[in-house]
């Protein structure tokens, strides 16, 4: 029906303005618009919380692997040094009772299972000291071995030079574990004391 002269027609929503200070559906667009804007402050907060939470979860696995690693590598280890104590009781028992080419085969299988060179004696003390901790990454413990075998190796030296050679090298290498050792050791101490004795 046209609008009568004179009559001005409403614009769009402003019909319910005459009639609702705020229409109903508005009301529902704020309140939507504000949980809207609820749940985001909410993410917001969240996102950096569950970063944090991945990380953590991320750290606590690789640590747990860090540590898993490290149980396998000792055990290797000490698996490793038990059996190379093993070979130096075979060495020490073939050189008592004389038996010399036993005690020498022992000493060969020992370097070779460490992949060492077999005349490692005919380097000089710096020059064998950087070839086992430098290059080969020995810890103590092989160190300790390596120099037992030497000093095996001295006693069944039959040239006097050389044997003094073995020796020399062999307190060498004990004297380092010795003073960098944080556990007393009555083996080591005794072997010490018998270098001292050649020495001296």
């Amino acid at each position: 029906m046209p609008a009568s002269v004179g009559t001005t027609i409403p614009a769009p929503g402003q019909i319910f303005r005459s009639h609702y200070p705020v229409s109903v559906f508005e009301i529902e667009i704020f309140s939507l618009r504000k949980v809207i804007a609820e749940i985001n402050i909410v993410v917001k907060m969240i996102k950096p919380v569950a970063h944090k939470v991945k990380i953590s979860k991320l750290t606590v696995h690789l640590n747990t692997k860090r540590k898993e690693k490290m149980g396998i590598e000792r055990d290797y280890l000490m698996r490793q040094l038990m059996m190379l104590f093993d070979v130096i009781q075979k060495i020490f028992n073939f050189r008592k009772k004389g038996e010399k080419e036993e005690a020498e085969e022992q000493i060969r299988y020992f370097y070779n299972y460490l992949k060492l060179e077999t005349r490692i004696h005919e380097k000089s003390i710096e020059s064998l000291l950087d070839y086992l901790v430098s290059e080969k990454k020995f810890t103590n413990n092989h160190l300790e071995m390596i120099a037992f075998v030497l000093k095996e190796q001295g006693e069944l030296a039959e040239d006097s030079a050389l044997k003094l050679d073995f020796f020399r090298k062999a307190y060498f290498l004990l004297e380092k574990v010795d003073r960098e050792s944080t556990s007393f050791s009555m083996d080591r101490q005794m072997k010490l004391a018998e270098l001292r004795e050649y020495l001296n």
